[in-house]
């Protein structure tokens, strides 16, 4: 072989390596149950953002959904491997049609908000009868309702649901007094708030303490066949998830890096940043770990980790107000086996990439 077919040859392989190497790369393909990211989901904006995915040596393809069954309709379809959805449709696919998913990380420890205007007379949720209540839709959190008016001796019939939509269709209806009190979710309701409406939350029911709202969800054939991926993935989540804790700053810088069109104009930066840090600090305090938490909390908080007590109240829950027809072991509706994997990261290093400027 002559010197230049040898260097073209040499070429040819040098450029092949790279390509190998990404073809035997593992990969994931996450589904959202929410059409549009916002900087509420920095496990998926940070880590895309700030190449956690590609750190962790994992390559993570995002679709979106409209709601969390029709994605959970992809994942059981095996169009997607890991999907965040709401809990309630996890466990009625499991409990009444037998489908091997199970959750593997929580990305959120909440239930729905009722609130109402400060000057309303609405006060608990008893105050609701005969009363109208906005919704974004007519099924938007309408387990957790038929839950919190059933604890009151009441049903949906006592109450009229009003659709109300979102941001600003919402502040219209209650400066119009269309509604009476409202139900929604907490960074909806962070985000009314910030633009000045005065809400007053309605009490919580003591079984409310520690359900989800959002969970990571996948199918019993990628926990068997794509281990590697989902251990990779759930521990780039996991950082972000510490990040946006130790640094709400970086989380909305790579949220605006990875998602430019919502990067705001100079002239109005200041104000989205404002806007996105109350919804970021509001977000933070549902991850799980509590108010506040110490640098000592956040070195030991297992992130993801499902509780089965959490999962057996939800079920009980759904069966009392006949949302679901079978009950099961709870233990069918979760795999913690990804959990400790997940966790082990260096922390320190995600505090020192909060504390840069």
């Amino acid at each position: 072989m002559d010197r230049r077919r040898f260097i073209q040859t040499l070429g040819a392989a040098t450029a092949a390596w790279p390509m190998l190497g990404r073809a035997q790369q593992p990969s994931l393909r996450v589904g959202m149950a929410n059409a549009n990211m916002t900087v509420t989901y920095p496990y998926i904006s940070s880590t895309l953002g700030l190449g956690m995915f590609k750190e962790e040596g994992v390559d993570v393809e995002v679709v979106h959904g409209q709601n969390s069954n029709q994605i959970l309709g992809l994942l059981v379809g095996g169009a997607v491997d890991l999907v965040f959805c709401n809990p309630e449709p996890v466990i009625q696919l499991v409990a009444d049609r037998g489908a091997s998913i199970k959750s593997v990380f929580v990305v959120q420890v909440s239930q729905y908000i009722l609130t109402a205007p400060e000057e309303s007379p609405v006060r608990t949720v008893k105050d609701l009868k005969g009363k109208r209540l906005g919704m974004a839709s007519p099924q938007s959190g309408i387990d957790y309702l038929k839950a919190r008016l059933m604890d009151e001796g009441m049903s949906v019939d006592d109450i009229e649901i009003v659709p109300t939509g979102f941001a600003g269709q919402v502040i219209a209806a209650l400066q119009q007094k269309r509604v009476d009190a409202i139900l929604y979710w907490s960074d909806a309701i962070a985000q009314f708030r910030y633009a000045g409406v005065k809400l007053r939350d309605l009490p919580k029911a003591d079984w409310e303490k520690g359900l989800y709202q959002y969970v990571g969800t996948t199918t019993q054939q990628v926990i068997d066949t794509k281990a590697d991926a989902l251990t990779r993935t759930l521990r780039a989540m996991a950082r972000a998830q510490l990040l946006t804790l130790v640094s709400p700053e970086r989380t909305i810088e790579a949220f605006w890096k990875q998602y430019p069109d919502q990067t705001p104009k100079p002239d109005q930066r200041q104000v989205a940043f404002e806007q996105n840090m109350a919804r970021v600090k509001q977000q933070n305090t549902i991850i799980g770990v509590g108010t506040n938490p110490s640098r000592e909390d956040l070195m030991k908080f297992r992130f993801g980790a499902n509780d089965a007590s959490a999962w057996a109240r939800m079920q009980e829950n759904m069966l009392r107000i006949g949302s679901l027809k079978n009950k099961v072991d709870p233990s069918k509706f979760y795999d913690n086996r990804f959990i400790d994997a997940a966790n082990k990261f260096d922390r320190q290093k995600v505090f020192q990439l909060g504390a840069k400027k």
